[in-house]
């Protein structure tokens, strides 16, 4: 995989690249990646932050991807 950007939002090391795509059941995620869902297209974001949970893609376009627990707390 190529480097690694920063976020940025927040500037962290903690970004992810998002896996896409129907992944077999065996694949096992490595530390640097995350789900992103079976369905793809070429708008989907590539990269996801650990730290804040932006999400962006190549173009520098993204929005916050909060756990489903946060969005509950703060009625997201």
């Amino acid at each position: 995989m190529s480097t690694v950007p920063k976020c940025p939002k927040c500037g962290s090391n903690k970004v992810m690249w998002i896996a896409y795509g129907l992944l077999r059941p065996d694949y096992i995620l490595r530390d640097d990646e995350i789900p992103g869902g079976c369905c793809v297209s070429e708008d989907d974001p590539k990269w996801h932050c650990g730290a804040c949970y932006w999400e962006w893609n190549c173009e520098g376009y993204g929005a916050y991807n909060l756990p489903e627990e946060d969005k509950i707390l703060n009625n997201v």
